[in-house]
């Protein structure tokens, strides 16, 4: 049984035996050649869009390229990151590809703020970065919510004020920078 032929790191594995061992070692050297001289960098092909807080960001794509700016063939991981930016993406980051275009269908930001991503994989490419986008907070949550008073205790005397704040927050605890949420206060 002839050895198994491996393709450059970050270019993924061929493993053959037998026939197809002599077939995949006659084409490997070319192969990895042609990938190699083809992808030298990435590119968003989609940009990510505006989300709320923890809500799956729309699909967007990111390819390899060639040097002339073309689609190009590549194997292997494509990653994206956080480059600019409050908080940390969640969900699927990486993803694997044959034929050099990843799709990230699964990926969400639960801290609001503007953002750019940044797509990486093998070393020899040079990564992308996004055009920014914006993670706007989510709807109101009572529990991180705040209501305050100013001062907190008054006398009973028909004269005396206190100036009540209520500070609107999502469940991740972002601060609602809009209006439009009715607030409703009672007494206990």
């Amino acid at each position: 049984m002839n050895p198994p032929v491996a393709l450059p790191p970050g270019r993924g594995i061929l493993v053959a035996s037998g026939l197809f061992a002599a077939l995949a070692t006659s084409l490997a050297p070319p192969l990895a050649a042609d990938l190699a001289a083809q992808a030298v960098a990435l590119q968003f092909l989609s940009q990510p869009s505006d989300a709320d807080a923890g809500q799956t960001i729309a699909p967007f794509t990111v390819r390899a390229i060639n040097s002339s700016g073309s689609q190009a063939v590549f194997i292997g991981d494509i990653t994206v990151s956080v480059a600019s930016g409050p908080g940390q993406i969640d969900g699927t980051t990486t993803v694997f590809t044959l034929t050099g275009q990843a799709t990230f269908n699964n990926v969400n930001i639960d801290e609001a703020g503007t953002y750019t991503l940044q797509a990486t994989s093998d070393p020899s490419l040079t990564p992308a970065t996004s055009a920014s986008f914006q993670i706007s907070p989510g709807p109101p949550s009572s529990a991180t919510s705040q209501i305050t008073a100013n001062p907190t205790s008054i006398p009973a005397d028909g004269t005396s004020t206190s100036t009540i704040t209520v500070q609107l927050r999502d469940q991740f605890g972002n601060d609602l920078d809009s209006g439009g949420d009715a607030v409703t206060l009672a007494k206990t």
